[in-house]
């Protein structure tokens, strides 16, 4: 159960998902609140389905954000899933949760100034990363890190 904060806090974060990405969808209001949907880029081998479970003192504490769709993602080799990596800097991943589904990292610590869009918008980055990845073979944070100078040196591709 939420309190009359979170209450508030929750129908602001709804307004600002509706209109940064519409496809999403709150579940639970009242407790155990998530945000789910799908993000497909023009070219992407997959949809993904993304859930933002938001944490029992949200905003206080962040949200767990999970790739529930595919279940699996394999690495580029084949040969090997993301989801059998664990905690891996190098694919911005924290682990995989109890049902096997990939955890991603998208910030370094939380903040409650930060959104739920913020945490849907890094999982959008981190799955085009991912497509990357299952053409080129590099890591997750190599590409990000690619995206970031090239932002830097170039502002306004931005």
């Amino acid at each position: 159960m939420w309190t009359q904060e979170q209450c508030e806090r929750l129908a602001f974060e709804e307004t600002k998902v509706k209109k940064y990405y519409s496809q999403f969808r709150v579940k639970n209001r009242t407790g155990n609140t998530y945000y789910v949907g799908s993000i497909r880029g023009n070219g992407y081998r997959n949809s993904y389905r993304l859930k933002a479970a938001l944490l029992p003192k949200f905003p206080h504490k962040g949200i767990i954000l999970s790739v529930e769709s595919p279940r699996i993602l394999p690495m580029h080799d084949g040969r090997r899933n993301l989801n059998d990596l664990g905690v891996s800097h190098a694919y911005h991943l924290n682990g995989t949760g109890e049902d096997g589904r990939v955890k991603i990292c998208f910030c370094g610590s939380w903040k409650p100034s930060y959104s739920c869009v913020l945490a849907i918008w890094r999982g959008e980055i981190w799955t085009a990363a991912y497509e990357v990845h299952l053409i080129t073979g590099a890591t997750i944070a190599k590409t990000l890190n690619k995206w970031k100078k090239m932002l830097k040196h170039h502002p306004w591709i931005w």
